[in-house]
């Protein structure tokens, strides 16, 4: 894969961001100094967790997304075909996981300048685009709402965020790439049912030119899926860098040292 620099980001471009590796490797501290006096955490030393727990599940997302695509790409027609599975079907329901996952990044994303920047006091951190807007003046980071406003991020996330709620609020999803096939595969699914097994154009639908025609579509759902998880990386990216630029420049060790205030309070004046 092309690096960064030439407008590709990886795994590893976006763990090797100087906070990242900071933040990851504080928690562990915390973790395994508090496991082995037995003792509680600091308020203080909850709010650095619940921060990198943050940033942990958006790389968990990341990764169900990769995983999704890695599935996609086997396609095992004996063993899904007698489960009554088809290529549509399979590719749809991979395709689902990840506009879920992509839908999910976005707001904790929205959850991680909540907690950073304390803009709700629910428990949980979720935070809304509009909570966010109008603490522009306090939260005081102008990398990280150009990377909010810029337009190819709104396409691609809310683009995604809209899919996300027609599939969770009305149980509709589905994927252009198949059209051109989708009624071949109906008629080749039910032909195999022995009631119609001489349904017209069933010959048709089970021939190898068709065949070949699902599988080129199914690749090119794959194609899809791995540009959808390059783009995720790309902004991922941007992302982490736009927050934690600043972030490390008041992240001092002696806050690393003592964990004596919360991150809101810490980063309050940024």
């Amino acid at each position: 894969m092309e690096r960064k620099d030439k407008g590709y980001a990886s795994i590893d471009d976006i763990y090797a961001n100087p906070f990242m590796k900071m933040l990851i490797q504080v928690a562990a501290n915390i973790v395994l100094t508090k496991k082995s006096i037995n003792s509680t955490f600091t308020e203080g030393e909850k709010s650095i967790l619940e921060l990198y727990q943050s940033v942990r599940n958006i790389m968990s997302c990341v990764n169900d997304i990769r995983m999704a695509i890695v599935f996609s790409k086997h396609f095992d027609k004996q063993y899904l075909s007698k489960n009554e599975v088809n290529e549509e079907q399979y590719m749809t329901y991979h395709y689902d996981t990840i506009i879920h996952k992509l839908s999910t990044i976005k707001d904790l994303e929205f959850k991680i300048v909540a907690q950073i920047y304390n803009l709700t006091t629910n428990k949980f951190g979720n935070c809304s685009w509009n909570t966010i807007d109008k603490n522009r003046e306090r939260i005081n980071n102008e990398k990280l709402f150009s990377f909010f406003e810029n337009e190819l991020y709104k396409e691609f996330i809310f683009y995604f965020d809209k899919k996300r709620n027609k599939s969770t609020h009305e149980g509709e999803i589905s994927i252009s790439e198949f059209n051109d096939v989708s009624g071949e595969l109906l008629l080749r699914d039910i032909s195999k049912n022995s009631l119609y097994n001489n349904i017209p154009g069933s010959s048709y639908a089970n021939s190898y030119y068709v065949s070949q025609l699902i599988n080129k579509d199914r690749k090119k759902m794959v194609r899809k899926m791995e540009q959808m998880y390059q783009s995720c990386l790309n902004l991922i990216y941007i992302f982490f860098n736009s927050l934690f630029e600043d972030l490390s420049n008041v992240f001092t060790l002696d806050v690393k040292k003592n964990y004596s205030k919360t991150i809101a309070a810490v980063f309050k004046d940024l």
